[in-house]
């Protein structure tokens, strides 16, 4: 584990050292979709190339038929590549390498391997407008690939409506509203979110986010998680971010931190 996580890091470092700074001057400011749970209504620039990746370090405590089962897990490389192959529709693929202990009535199991294997794309629907500024519909399905106890059963088609709208000065309220299924339940899980972005200074955001997938009720029990992101060049952003399950009996916090790079055409 000290191996894999000493490459990720230098592989990191080694990107943000040798990023070229003379197509960072060409460009506009790089959109992302990292760190929030939930997605944009924007896309990334015909022709270029998106990386998006980070780290996740989280616990949970999950108490059911009394007993107790902790989880402590651990998420190295969550990446999204993100290209644009037109004004209006972008090719999304990503995947992730996941590290997890569970501990149930002192019975401990680990799972290691790739799971979150997906392929989508997202469509511009509107851009730019004084009212409902952007909108965007991402389509994904999330594949039967990676490690064979942390894969779905099947494919698991989704779909996202991303809106939002511009507050001037850089700052944005947007939402989404969609669902996926869930193989191994056997079910569709409907996807609410919404955020606030706020530019604090120039290049400095902070956000707020709640967001929920649930079979049936609206927001019982949503993830808030906060944030910041900072843009170190127009095509290269780092982000920090703490969240959890405020309103549950469950206990669930996270801590990530990753970055985004574009490559322009």
């Amino acid at each position: 584990m000290n191996r894999i996580i000493k490459i990720c890091f230098y592989f990191t470092l080694s990107l943000l050292l040798n990023f070229d700074s003379q197509a960072q001057s060409k460009s506009s400011e790089i959109i992302t979709d990292r760190p929030l749970i939930s997605k944009s209504a924007f896309l990334v620039p015909v022709n270029d190339i998106q990386f998006e990746f980070g780290f996740e370090y989280q616990r949970q405590k999950i108490y059911k038929n009394n007993f107790t089962e902790e989880h402590e897990n651990l998420i190295l490389g969550n990446t999204q590549i993100r290209h644009g192959l037109s004004e209006v529709v972008e090719l999304r693929i990503g995947a992730e390498y996941f590290t997890g202990r569970v501990l149930n009535s002192g019975i401990e199991n680990i799972s290691k391997g790739i799971r979150g294997v997906f392929v989508g794309s997202k469509v511009q629907l509107r851009k730019n407008q004084d009212i409902i500024s952007d909108a965007a519909l991402i389509i994904n399905v999330n594949l039967p690939n990676g490690n064979v106890n942390l894969r779905p059963k099947e494919m698991e088609p989704g779909f996202i409506v991303a809106v939002s709208q511009n507050l001037g000065k850089g700052n944005l309220v947007c939402a989404n509203i969609g669902g996926q299924r869930n193989s191994t339940i056997g079910k569709f899980e409907y996807i609410f979110a919404a955020f606030l972005i706020y530019k604090v200074v120039e290049r400095t955001v902070l956000f707020l986010e709640f967001y929920d997938k649930t079979e049936k009720y609206f927001l019982k029990n949503p993830i808030t998680d906060l944030g910041l992101t900072y843009l170190l060049k127009n095509n290269l952003q780092v982000d920090f971010s703490i969240g959890g399950l405020l309103f549950s009996e469950q206990k669930n916090i996270y801590g990530k931190i990753g970055f985004s790079i574009r490559f322009p055409d």
